[in-house]
């Protein structure tokens, strides 16, 4: 999981999370902005080769 409180999540945010994934051997990452009164969802899963 990977929490922000940024203006928005950019399309950086994404882009980091497959490397997390694999050193981690975990299929799924959330990244979770809790900067705005609505909080913003992404979920991200590896690059499949």
């Amino acid at each position: 999981m990977d929490t922000k409180t940024e203006k928005a999540i950019t399309e950086h945010d994404p882009a980091q999370m497959p490397g997390y994934l694999k050193t981690t051997k975990v299929s799924l990452g959330p990244i979770i902005d809790f900067s705005n009164s609505k909080v913003e969802i992404k979920r991200v899963q590896p690059l499949k080769k």
